[in-house]
């Protein structure tokens, strides 16, 4: 990707919110903006068509999870990475299943966050090659060749 990602910033606390987003402007990506759960979100999201969605996921769960599920369907071809500080295996696979590519856990560190955007970019953009026939085919790995004898004994 040639430019700068765009982003937009997903979560409950408002605070959290604009940290995140700091952190995301300050190591160069295109921050679009930053809304709450729900309607705030998805009306964000329909407005700027961001690259990816960072979305803080938290108590309620439900909530953060119906957003994911929204966003998914609203922009299919951007990845949404979630973080929270919730470790459960449950609720990161709640997450997964909702729609999130990547999950980090809270308080992400700048370098993880950073590395999970350009993975997931990445990802999508091959996601994007293989759909359009673009991509090219994988190698083979090889031959198999059997010989056998007619002859019992």
């Amino acid at each position: 990707m040639a430019r700068n990602p765009r982003v937009v910033v997903i979560g409950q606390e408002p605070l959290q919110r604009e940290e995140t987003q700091k952190m995301l402007a300050l190591s160069g990506f295109a921050v679009l903006g930053e809304a709450g759960y729900g309607i705030e979100a998805m009306s964000l999201a329909r407005d700027t068509e961001p690259d990816v969605v960072v979305i803080a996921i938290e108590e309620p769960l439900i909530r953060a999870l119906q957003t994911v599920e929204a966003m998914a369907d609203l922009l299919p071809q951007s990845p949404i990475i979630g973080y929270s500080t919730i470790r459960e295996p449950s609720a990161m696979r709640k997450a997964m299943l909702a729609g999130v590519k990547d999950y980090l856990a809270a308080p992400v560190k700048e370098e993880d966050l950073i590395a999970s955007i350009h993975t997931v970019i990445a990802q999508e953009e091959r996601r994007r090659a293989r759909l359009s026939g673009e991509a090219d085919e994988p190698v083979s790995a090889g031959t198999v060749v059997t010989v056998f004898g007619a002859k019992g004994g």
